[in-house]
């Protein structure tokens, strides 16, 4: 299980793990609850452990799916992510 103590919530929308060591390409996050949106893919997880890519520039953000702020996450994703 990762250290849950190394990822917080910023406001009440958006998970954040961010990375912690020089070279760290793979990042393991414990999500809370259902229904999170990998800020840079656009992946739904549910509650849970999942292993995400963290490549420079990329860190390891979710945003709660019901979010009053999706709209501008998933501009935020269209500009910079790497949804395909």
């Amino acid at each position: 299980m990762p250290k849950i103590e190394d990822q917080y919530m910023l406001g009440r929308d958006l998970w954040v793990a961010p990375i912690l060591k020089a070279g760290e390409v793979q990042k393991s996050v414990y999500l809370p609850e259902d229904g999170w949106v990998h800020l840079w893919t656009g992946l739904v997880f549910t509650k849970g452990t999942v292993k995400i890519d963290v490549p420079m520039g990329y860190p390891a953000v979710f945003y709660h799916e019901d979010s009053n702020f999706r709209d501008l996450f998933d501009e935020i994703n269209d500009q910079f992510g790497t949804r395909s």
